[in-house]
């Protein structure tokens, strides 16, 4: 059991665990971003302080954006799963599987958000020789 594990470290153990991760406060609002992965740094940056999670993914992804944050508001310390797409500057879409955890004694939501750009990739390129295969 990882009782005596002191908060720095177990935020080093779940930043190391996530390609990034959002301190958001109740409100949705995004006060801190800590980035593990070197292919998202340019794109998933301070630059989000400040901003509603909402306003950085999808139109289709805002109802998930809230129902992850109720749903966390509502059991705190149980993680909540949900898949979000978020339009980076380029225009370009990031695909990220969050887990999310209310924290009520900090007032926050820790979101450790996962890259699913290569399961979707890979996924394709299954569906792709699925395809060809039948067609042989």
């Amino acid at each position: 059991m990882l009782v005596n594990l002191d908060s720095n470290a177990a935020a080093e153990l779940l930043n190391t665990m996530a390609d990034f991760s959002l301190l958001l406060d109740e409100d949705g609002k995004v006060v801190e971003v800590a980035v593990n992965s070197q292919e998202l740094s340019s794109a998933v940056n301070d630059s989000w302080v400040g901003l509603e999670l909402a306003s950085t993914v999808t139109a289709d992804s805002r109802a998930r954006t809230e129902e992850l944050l109720e749903l966390a508001a509502a059991s705190p310390g149980a993680p909540v799963v949900r898949d979000l797409t978020h339009v980076l500057p380029d225009g370009a879409e990031l695909l990220v599987q969050y887990r999310a955890i209310h924290q009520p004694e900090a007032s926050s939501i820790l979101a450790l958000g996962q890259d699913m750009r290569p399961t979707a990739n890979l996924r394709q390129q299954l569906m792709n020789a699925q395809q060809a295969l039948e067609q042989d």
